[in-house]
């Protein structure tokens, strides 16, 4: 690609966080690949480098999308049009390579569309980009503050020890954020926190409610099929320790049961709650 060629540079908060190489619009190894490799990404990504002065004047994706938006949005939520999500994540996507920021109705939007894509491309682009987005601050006015990763409502409190578990419950953590059934959930919940602490070496079943302050619970739960393999897993590795310390996700089933609880335990707060739970 010639200097001529090059696209205007991304935004630094851009730039900053969405940081996988296919996010390069000027890479051309990255042709085909979503957001800006495919023909409706490559095609916008450079259109909009030309007009960059709407873009920035523009406060959401609705008003660039036009006085039809919900019409188009409703048409998406309703079909099966691959090519119609892949042009609203490429208008989204180039919003936010060209402003750093992207409202908060934009950004649900652009989390509908992306789960539909990855429903019918699994890919890791997909994926990644729902990950990434999921946990970008909406930002509305121009000339704010550079947009900052939100903070999840559900915090996921095991004990520590395993640094690809912690790691793994930030990732679930920010899925269940990013779910629009969950979030609506948590909306009506009219608490500020929810943080769960499973107890994955115990002998018993239980799942126990403390509030924490205002307007905040913890939930305290436990599986004895869970708590069983983890005392296996503890046998074979080393000396039991508290908190357990052994590489968990690397035994079978252990991701299956660990998410079994996490999912009980947020289904039993919502009865705890009298709200009825997502299906």
């Amino acid at each position: 690609m010639s200097e001529e060629d090059l696209l205007p540079p991304a935004h630094p908060a851009f730039a900053a966080h969405f940081t996988s190489r296919f996010y390069d619009a000027d890479d051309p190894g990255h042709n085909e690949l979503p957001p800006f490799g495919t023909d409706e990404g490559a095609d916008g990504v450079s259109e909009w480098g030309g007009r960059l002065d709407v873009l920035e004047r523009a406060r959401s994706l609705r008003e660039l999308l036009g006085e039809d938006a919900d019409e188009q949005i409703a048409d998406l939520r309703g079909g099966d049009s691959a090519d119609g999500d892949d042009l609203l994540v490429s208008l989204g996507f180039t919003f936010l390579r060209y402003t750093g920021r992207i409202d908060a109705e934009g950004r649900d939007w652009l989390l509908e569309a992306l789960r539909r894509q990855i429903k019918r491309y699994p890919g890791i682009e997909y994926a990644t980009m729902l990950q990434d987005l999921s946990i970008f601050a909406p930002q509305s006015h121009p000339g704010g503050a550079t947009p900052r990763p939100a903070e999840p409502w559900l915090d996921i409190r095991y004990g520590g020890g395993d640094s690809g578990l912690d790691r793994w419950c930030r990732r679930w953590v920010h899925a269940a954020d990013a779910d629009l059934a969950w979030r609506d959930w948590w909306a009506a919940a009219d608490l500020n926190r929810l943080t769960l602490y499973p107890h994955i070496d115990t002998r018993r079943n239980y799942v126990k409610f403390n509030p924490s302050g205002r307007r905040a619970l913890n939930v305290i739960g436990a599986s004895v099929r869970l708590g069983t393999l983890v005392r296996v897993v503890q046998k074979r590795s080393s000396k039991p320790s508290h908190p357990p310390q052994a590489p968990f996700l690397s035994v079978p089933e252990f991701e299956e049961l660990f998410e079994s609880l996490l999912l009980q335990m947020l289904h039993r707060t919502a009865d705890h709650l009298g709200l009825p739970a997502p299906a």
